[in-house]
């Protein structure tokens, strides 16, 4: 019969001379060790990578023997003594007490045949109160374990009620995990913000556990697009971070903090009253860079750690953000050719699309790197594979866009050409996963010859309305897929001066058609951990700065301003505050 997980683990360590507490290093306890190889526990995912790096096996061998295990049911496949079992038994206790106070995360579940109150038996020396917290804890565990949320939660608040006080700190940050998982960021936020005041009271120098609290308090208004207060907590998380702090941790926090104080800035904020006052255009420009460069360094520490979704993220985050800076440049660029204050020669910085562009080549580039050597496309990188197609069709048309206004015409024509090539690229990539890998080399190695072959009879009217049914169960990327079509056809529009004037509102149609699915799509997303309800005010943002460009190129055109007008009226009709009133106004003079 073959070896249970905890024992094929032990047999490993000791060919390689460890002890347990080598084997767990500074990311799990020797009990932690000690309990997987007495099959007391089951090791998460990012334990089993852990063991697998320090005993130099392939973390796919690990995980196929552990549920290989778990599959023929051989954690304790024999009858135990009762002197093992309570020598198990108080193992766990050990364990948990280690979990209720903090020094050891919960990387692990628990068996089947430990889902029960025996566990706290009165032979374990424990006083009732303490056997009915530790007990109560386990169950909510056991039931978030299953992903019963809302049941967890009447166990572990009554573990609270229960505990002793230095408990208190581990069991509120739980039950804020609880409600985080459930999308309710107020709940989540109180009980980590309680957690938070209770460490520093009683516990401050638990640096590690104080550090992951302080994210979580940060994380819960990100969520909630409290970015400043958000900026406040991962600041306090990141002076907790210690050397020997865990590199995707560290990553996570700096990917969370460059992002909200990127949506922190005035013209991206749906709090505009969070900030005392009005920032300077050198102000905004810096947080911008302040943003990205946060997020580079996110990229960099998940890069180092091997989290190829955590990398994805950040650089999908950073190549947003970097969007976002080309859109205030041109808007700032927008106020001062209405004001007649530029000068002869003045242009539109395309740095911040530039490296857009590169972000989302590197994307595709570690796609083929870490994937390519499978026949088909992992589906697990599909999301992120299209979100980066969409970022590029944006980017170029973005950058096109930019080349017109800056009286280059050949790279402007060079560009948009490219982007319609890209729009069926991505047809391809959604509706024929034979050639996926060949779609991803072409945005991985984008030649001259792509923007020959372009297809210029291509049909964007109709090739849209095929993506956008091929997308209907990816809100988030269905809405990016949406705005990068509209900002095309927007650029289409635009570039045609010498055109008709009813065929340049048929394009200007369709390009407001492509915004109006994108917001409407974008208004139907529930905040969570990767987009907060900010993400649909960017997009309105977004719309308003494009409608500005329209209204200002087409000045000789009375009927496309007037329509550029209405539209930008009727997009914030539904976004009501004095943010958006105030836009209005500036808008409309």
């Amino acid at each position: 019969m073959r070896q249970s997980f905890g024992e094929y683990l032990r047999l490993l360590r000791r060919q390689q001379g460890l002890t347990q507490s080598e084997l767990g290093a500074d990311q799990f306890s020797k009990s932690y060790v000690s309990a997987v190889e007495r099959n007391s526990i089951i090791p998460s995912h990012s334990a089993l990578l852990h063991f697998a790096e320090k005993l130099e096996q392939a973390p796919e061998d690990f995980e196929r023997h552990l549920q290989d295990a778990e599959t023929k049911n051989q954690y304790f496949p024999q009858p135990v003594s009762p002197v093992q079992q309570e020598e198990d038994d108080q193992e766990i206790i050990s364990l948990l007490d280690m979990v209720l106070k903090g020094q050891q995360k919960i990387p692990f579940s628990l068996p089947t045949q430990l889902r029960s109150s025996s566990l706290f038996s009165s032979s374990q020396g424990l006083t009732w109160q303490e056997r009915q917290a530790r007990l109560l804890f386990l169950n909510g565990l056991v039931l978030q374990e299953d992903g019963e949320f809302a049941r967890a939660r009447a166990p572990l608040e009554q573990a609270l009620a229960l505990a002793t006080s230095d408990y208190h700190p581990f069991i509120s940050n739980v039950l804020g995990n609880n409600y985080a998982r459930e999308y309710d960021y107020i709940s989540a936020l109180r009980y980590h913000q309680r957690a938070l005041t209770l460490l520093k009271e009683h516990n401050p120098a638990n640096e590690d556990l104080l550090q992951q609290v302080a994210y979580r308090c940060g994380d819960d208004c990100r969520a909630l697009s409290y970015h400043v207060k958000a900026c406040l907590y991962f600041e306090e998380a990141n002076r907790y971070l210690q050397s020997t702090s865990n590199l995707a941790s560290a990553g996570k926090l700096y990917l969370g903090w460059g992002y909200c104080i990127y949506a922190a800035l005035p013209q991206a904020s749906p709090h505009r009253l969070e900030a005392e006052k009005d920032l300077s255009t050198a102000e905004i420009e810096q947080g911008f860079h302040q943003a990205v460069t946060y997020l580079s360094q996110s990229c960099s520490l998940y890069q180092i750690s091997s989290d190829i979704v955590g990398e994805m993220h950040a650089r999908l985050m950073q190549t947003m953000i970097l969007i976002d800076w080309g859109y205030w440049n041109a808007s700032v660029f927008a106020g001062i050719l209405l004001s007649n204050e530029h000068s002869v020669g003045s242009s539109i910085p395309s740095r911040p699309l530039d490296d857009a562009y590169e972000q989302c080549r590197k994307i595709f580039l570690k796609l083929m790197e870490r994937y390519e050597a499978k026949a088909e496309f992992p589906a697990d990188m599909r999301q992120t594979a299209t979100t980066a197609l969409a970022y590029l069709i944006h980017v170029t048309a973005w950058r096109a866009m930019l080349a017109r206004l800056n009286k280059h015409s050949s790279i402007a024509d060079k560009e948009r050409r490219l982007a319609v090539c890209m729009c069926e690229w991505v047809l391809c990539f959604l509706n024929d996963p034979d050639v996926a890998w060949d779609v991803i080399r072409c945005c991985a190695h984008i030649s001259d010859n792509d923007v020959q072959d372009c297809n210029r009879s291509f049909d964007l009217a109709q090739t849209f309305e095929h993506i956008k049914d091929s997308l209907t169960d990816d809100t988030a990327t269905l809405a990016d897929i949406c705005f990068a079509f509209g900002i095309l056809a927007e650029e289409i529009a635009l570039a045609e001066v010498d055109g008709k004037s009813s065929d340049q509102l048929k394009r200007f149609d369709l390009a407001d058609h492509c915004f109006h699915v994108a917001l409407t799509t974008a208004s139907r997303i529930v905040p969570n951990q990767d987009l907060d309800a900010s993400y649909l005010l960017r997009l309105y943002l977004r719309y308003a700065t494009i409608l500005e460009q329209r209204m200002h190129s087409v000045q000789n055109n009375q009927a496309i301003a007037t329509q550029a007008l209405l539209m930008v009226k009727k997009a914030f009709a539904s976004f009501p505050g004095v943010f958006m009133s105030s836009l209005l106004e500036a808008i409309a003079q």
